[in-house]
C-alpha cells in the first residue's frame, strides 16, 4: 500500500504549492517516481484539505485497496478532473473551455451529484434527469452517444410528469372500477 507523500513546495515566480509524490512500477519493473501539483496554498489552505484532494488519486495508485476504500463519489471524480484536466498547465484546452467546464461543474454537477457514489450512477438516471430539466432530445442523444434520438427516447427516458400519474390513475380506475382520489 502506498500513501504517497504530500509536501509544500516553493516555486520561483509563483506562490507555494501542494505537491503529491508517489512511486509506481515502470514498464521494465523498476519503480518510477511520480508527482503532481494538487493546488496552490491560496487554493488549498491546510494539509488535511490537500489530503482530501488527493483521495481519488490514492485509490488509483493503490488498485488492490479498491475493495476496502470507501466508494468513490462524483465529487471525487470532479476533484480529479479539476486536478488533471482543468489546470492551466494543460494548455490544449482553451481558457473559455476550462471556464465553461468549471461553471457547469460548480452550477449543475457538484450541487446535485457531489455525494452520489459512482457505482450507483447509470445512464438511465442521467437521461431521465436531463429530460426532466428540459434538455433537448438531440443534446441528450449526443451526450449519451446514441445513433438516433429514438434510441434515447425508447431506452433511457421515463415519464416523470403528471401525464404518468394520470395514466396510472386511468389504469387503476379500469381495474378497480371507481375514481381514485387526488391528493
Amino acid at each position: 500500500m502506498q500513501n504517497g507523500s504530500l509536501i509544500k513546495r516553493a516555486r520561483h515566480s509563483q506562490s507555494e504549492v501542494w505537491e503529491f509524490r508517489w512511486r509506481e512500477p515502470g514498464p521494465t519493473g523498476t519503480r518510477r517516481h511520480r508527482r503532481i501539483i494538487v493546488g496552490s496554498i491560496d487554493q488549498i489552505a491546510d494539509e488535511s484539505a490537500a489530503r482530501q484532494a488527493v483521495a481519488a488519486l490514492q485509490i488509483e495508485i493503490n488498485p488492490n485497496l479498491k475493495s476496502i476504500q470507501p466508494a468513490i463519489t462524483i465529487g471525487d471524480l470532479v476533484q480529479h478532473f479539476r486536478q488533471r484536466e482543468l489546470r492551466t498547465e494543460f494548455a490544449w484546452r482553451t481558457f473559455s473551455t476550462r471556464n465553461g467546464y468549471e461553471g457547469n461543474l460548480r452550477k449543475w454537477i457538484v450541487p446535485r451529484w457531489n455525494e452520489h457514489p459512482v457505482k450507483a450512477l447509470n445512464a438511465g438516471e442521467v437521461a431521465t434527469l436531463l429530460r426532466a430539466t428540459g434538455a433537448d432530445i438531440k443534446v441528450m442523444q449526443e451526450l449519451l452517444r446514441h445513433a438516433s434520438a429514438r434510441v434515447t427516447l425508447d431506452t433511457y427516458t421515463q415519464a416523470i410528469t403528471d401525464k404518468k400519474r394520470r395514466a396510472q390513475n386511468k389504469v387503476v380506475r379500469l381495474l378497480v372500477g371507481r375514481e381514485t382520489r387526488k391528493k
